[in-house]
């Protein structure tokens, strides 16, 4: 069994969706130590800088699945995605998923509002000159 350092390994699948959303601060120690006692919730998708939001926490897994999952920040998605291609393809649940991955890579507008935006429409960006990461309706 071989995965890329970094990765988590295939049999983590199992446990992607073992969490819930719950209304906390993610960057908050004294609320993520709430969350751990009352949900059993041990990493979490985001550290949102602006406070309470709901926030995707994962189920502690046993230390013998190597499954953590936890929020990757800027630096740790640039290393990753450097010279790649992503493209999103769907509708506007997708599109949702690509404006959060957006800002979780440093552009906080994106998915702002904007009354003047269409709204079926590709999108097309390049982050760190290097990383064309695109939507398609």
């Amino acid at each position: 069994l071989h995965w890329s350092r970094g990765s988590l390994p295939p049999r983590c699948d199992a446990f992607v969706n073992d969490g819930m959303w719950i209304p906390i601060d993610g960057c908050n120690e004294a609320s993520r130590g709430m969350a751990y006692r009352d949900f059993g919730l041990a990493s979490y998708g985001t550290c949102a800088p602006h406070g309470n939001s709901y926030v995707w926490a994962w189920k502690e897994q046993p230390s013998r699945t190597r499954c953590r999952f936890g929020h990757r920040n800027e630096a740790t998605l640039k290393r990753a995605l450097n010279r790649r291609e992503v493209v999103y393809i769907g509708d506007s649940m997708t599109r949702y998923v690509y404006h959060a991955s957006m800002r979780a890579m440093g552009i906080i507008e994106s998915g702002a509002y904007d009354a003047t935006a269409p709204g079926h429409a590709d999108i097309s960006n390049t982050l760190w000159e290097t990383t064309p990461i695109n939507f398609k309706w």
